[in-house]
């Protein structure tokens, strides 16, 4: 193949597509991937519009014989074969063709030349398409690996991302605890420094708890071992109970907060769960907005379901980074600057939380620094459980 080593699928297609039509002088010629039991067109160089785009059964295309058969197909005359779907051809210019399979041995593709007039194939022709063919298997595993050898350097920089962040994570309120109690243990200490001292270790321990707890929610979730104890749910108290709790971050960043409840927000589900929905949510809000800047929280009821919104006015999510804020340890592979505390598996167990419930979760962004919406929207009625999930 000419030119640069190609880098994607789409640049190998191409380049195949160009000298498949030089070689074989076709009038237009396609690229077709198998994708489970469809014929996926991916791409295709003619002289006019053929199938680019198109999915159909492989039992109903040429192709798709092409790769179940792995054999080659020749036809002057396409619509004297029982194999061809004439329907699919008379709004072409297809009256003659020739089919090879990419890859001799369970084809994963194929190549498909036409010509808008009759045209007898020799069997010099179909070799050589067939041998354009071959090489494109070989440049499809190329690619495949190069790849799967992006995808494991990624998971091993996202893994040791993740531990750094883990180490770090653990050593702040360590640090703190050792710091106060060998304080305390001195003896040196008045009244109202020792006060302090337990506050600090019981806020500390406190953060503790949560990391260990988030990390044992991600493994659970992985597991399929979270337990959901369904009960009649009132949302509003929940997130009323949730606000409770942050009111002192969100007084200490001095943040304008807006909340809006409806009169009935009752769900069926597991209160604790759902209140670390809200709690997630509420908490990164506040994490990420600047002082003064604004939260706001409300509830609505919609048709057969409950909707929790929380949004703010702080840091944004890039655009690039918006389809990814729910996958684990996004925090941890550099999706947030590090001045922000966390693992990144928060909105991860969001996720996996509302889906055991039937439910839905959205995150929405206008960019950076211009604030997030986070929607949640549970179902008001009986829960059938979603794989991954125990319901007692």
């Amino acid at each position: 193949m000419s030119g640069s080593t190609p880098v994607t699928l789409l640049e190998v297609v191409r380049q195949l597509l160009s000298v498949a039509r030089e070689v074989s002088g076709a009038d237009g010629v396609t690229f077709v991937l198998r994708d489970g039991d469809q014929c996926a067109f991916a791409d295709e160089s003619a002289i006019a519009p053929l199938w680019k785009g198109r999915r159909v059964p492989m039992a109903t295309c040429l192709a798709g014989w092409v790769m179940l058969n792995a054999q080659a197909v020749a036809l002057e005359d396409i619509y004297a074969d029982p194999r061809i779907s004439a329907d699919a051809y008379r709004p072409t210019f297809v009256q003659s063709l020739v089919v090879v399979p990419v890859r001799r041995e369970a084809p994963v593709a194929a190549i498909g030349a036409y010509w808008a007039s009759r045209h007898r194939a020799d069997e010099r022709e179909v070799a050589r398409l067939q041998s354009i063919a071959d090489a494109a298997a070989l440049a499809l595993e190329s690619v495949s690996l190069r790849e799967s050898l992006r995808q494991a350097e990624r998971a091993n920089r996202t893994k040791d991302e993740f531990l750094a962040a883990l180490s770090h994570e653990l050593r702040t309120p360590l640090t703190a605890i050792v710091g106060w109690a060998k304080m305390l243990r001195s003896g040196r200490v008045d009244a109202d420094t020792t006060r302090r001292a337990v506050e600090v270790i019981e806020r500390n321990a406190d953060a503790q708890r949560r990391l260990v707890g988030d990390l044992l929610d991600v493994t659970h979730a992985i597991t399929g071992k979270i337990v959901l104890e369904l009960s009649n749910v009132d949302l509003v108290r929940v997130v009323q109970s949730v606000l409770e709790s942050a009111a002192p971050a969100i007084e200490a960043k001095r943040h304008v907060l807006t909340v809006s409840f409806p009169t009935d927000a009752v769900v069926r589900g597991d209160a604790e769960r759902l209140a670390q929905v809200a709690s997630n949510l509420v908490s990164n809000a506040v994490k990420f907005t600047p002082a003064g800047g604004s939260v706001e929280v409300r509830l609505a009821r919609t048709g057969h379901a409950v909707t929790l919104v929380v949004s703010d006015s702080g840091v944004g999510i890039a655009p690039d980074v918006l389809p990814h804020v729910f996958e684990r340890f996004r925090e941890a592979d550099g999706g947030v600057p590090r001045k922000y505390s966390g693992l990144g598996v928060g909105l991860a167990i969001v996720r996996h939380l509302v889906e055991l419930h039937r439910g839905r979760v959205r995150a929405e962004s206008a960019g950076e620094g211009r604030g997030s919406t986070f929607s949640v929207e549970v179902p008001i009625g009986t829960i059938v459980p979603r794989e991954g999930a125990t319901i007692s």
